[in-house]
């Protein structure tokens, strides 16, 4: 054993604003929950809904989309079934299979979330600019959503209503 210590590599810089950034998330995200409780809705459910948006899935797809494990996700299923949310159908490609599907009460509990989150934001815009946060915003969801598709390629409605 030698005395010399460890060669480590040295610490990158960080991006200041990339902590900013985390600490909005953060607090976006407890607004989140807090409008979801009121919707009688969990993250994960609006992240069900969100991803049956697009189209019908299996139950494990959504488990990952929501990033939960499939124990957690047949529960969440289970109760969203129960509710009216969304509905099992036999996969077209794999007879064996069944993918969930979104009901119109499940659109409908989607939609009304969505809509209570947009009414909830400008009153955190009207404290700085907001077109400019928007414009930042908006452009983020491209990047997110796209996979970093260039974002005159993509219209914003069809961004948003997941079509």
């Amino acid at each position: 054993m030698t005395d010399q210590p460890s060669e480590t590599p040295p610490e990158q810089p960080v991006d200041r604003r990339l902590i900013l950034m985390a600490r909005t998330i953060v607090v976006l995200y407890r607004a989140f929950e807090t409008i979801a409780r009121e919707h009688d809705i969990t993250i994960p459910q609006y992240r069900f809904l969100l991803t049956l948006k697009r189209g019908p899935k299996r139950a494990g797809e959504l488990a990952v989309s929501a990033s939960i494990r499939k124990p957690t996700a047949s529960a969440l299923i289970a109760d969203m079934e129960k509710r009216g949310l969304i509905v099992r159908q036999a996969d077209e490609t794999d007879g064996r299979s069944v993918r969930l599907r979104l009901t119109d009460k499940g659109l409908e509990k989607h939609k009304a979330f969505e809509l209570a989150l947009a009414r909830y934001l400008p009153s955190l815009l009207e404290k700085g600019e907001a077109g400019r946060m928007l414009d930042a915003f908006t452009e983020l969801a491209y990047i997110i959503d796209s996979g970093g598709a260039a974002r005159d390629s993509l219209d914003l409605d069809e961004l948003v209503s997941g079509e």
